[in-house]
């Protein structure tokens, strides 16, 4: 079949095989992201558990955030800072510092 016939241009690779590992890796990636959010939930406030996940996962601006909790572009600038520099600090997230 069409999936068994290798491609040249991924190795030689079937294209059964090159969705099965590009499967694995985003379900890896996944798991990963999530557990890295998980650990970041347990050391920074609710409020900028939240300025970091839109700025980082969304990609919202600071101005963007600022308008969603109705405070100053530069409030939500100090506190991922804050954060982000307390986060370094912590064991567990050592591991994804390293892989940066």
């Amino acid at each position: 079949t069409i999936l068994d016939a290798p491609i040249e241009a991924c190795d030689n690779k079937t294209l059964k095989e090159t969705v099965e590992d590009t499967n694995a890796k985003n379900i890896t990636s996944n798991l990963e992201a999530e557990e890295l959010w998980n650990i970041i939930k347990k050391h920074v406030t609710a409020r900028d558990y939240e300025f970091l996940y839109l700025r980082f996962v969304y990609e919202y601006t600071y101005d963007e955030i600022a308008k969603m909790f109705g405070c100053t572009k530069q409030n939500v600038n100090n506190s991922v800072r804050s954060s982000l520099a307390r986060l370094r600090e912590v064991n567990e997230l050592k591991k994804y510092i390293e892989l940066l």
